[in-house]
């Protein structure tokens, strides 16, 4: 089971009871990633993957037992991955339609570290939105939005992140940290989330290694017609259950 630890339950509990889930991935298995895409552009084999988090168990690395969707530049129990000094690789979600959602939209995100030397760990989320004239993005459109025409990276205002003062990560590297994101610009759109990872220096925010456990969307007002039935479930482990409301179409 996972083990999520939490910023605030109070907090989070009255957060995710009160708006709809609309797009949810948990990572437990390679289904999960159905309508993703993955791009190693260094061609050294190593990139985004789904699989178990890694760790270090306090003598090498291994392997732990919550599916996720992961990059490292470790290899497991030990060294570094042949070439990971030019990494430039990307993970692009499938379409999240978020026309039926207004209001608050959040996307949750549960991050954990490989290392305890791992401060803080943090993704910029580049958002593609989807246009009559070009629904489905390519990846040049990611790229045009991390790295502008002279080859600078270009920071994105979405940001999942974990650690630091502000959202510690416990000591246990097999419990995730939750990073919560406004996505409220989005409402009434269809999207698309890629993931990068890249060595360069200028930058760290999109270098460290990173587990993310889950990832859903959350948001405040659905359509009157989206909302046919909805039933209670929970979400976490037996020490920090959250309520939510699994809305049927």
């Amino acid at each position: 089971m996972k083990k999520v630890i939490l910023l605030s339950v109070l907090v989070l509990s009255k957060l995710v009871s009160a708006q709809y889930p609309v797009w949810t991935n948990s990572f437990n298995s390679t289904s999960d990633m159905q309508g993703w895409s993955f791009h190693d552009l260094n061609g050294n084999g190593n990139g985004w993957v789904q699989g178990p988090n890694i760790y270090h168990n306090g003598t090498s690395l291994a392997y732990g037992g919550a599916g996720s969707l992961r990059y490292s530049i470790s290899n497991v129990p030990s060294g570094n991955v042949a070439g990971f000094a030019t990494e430039n690789d990307w993970a692009i979600s499938p379409e999240i339609d978020l026309t039926s959602s207004s209001g608050t939209i959040t996307l949750a995100a549960y991050i954990g570290r490989q290392r305890t030397t791992h401060q803080v760990v943090k993704r910029y989320l580049y958002i593609y939105v989807s246009t009559a004239q070009k629904p489905v993005p390519e990846l040049s459109d990611f790229q045009a939005l991390a790295v502008d025409a002279n080859g600078n990276n270009v920071p994105s205002p979405y940001v999942i992140a974990a650690g630091g003062t502000a959202n510690p990560f416990p000591s246990d590297l097999n419990q995730f940290v939750e990073s919560l994101v406004n996505l409220s610009a989005f409402a009434g759109k269809k999207i698309y989330i890629g993931l990068w990872s890249n060595r360069y220096a200028a930058d760290d925010t999109n270098v460290q290694n990173i587990n993310i456990n889950e990832m859903a969307i959350y948001t405040s007002v659905l359509k009157t017609q989206d909302v046919k039935k909805s039933k209670r479930s929970y979400y976490g482990d037996a020490e920090s259950r959250i309520l939510i409301t699994d809305v049927k179409t």
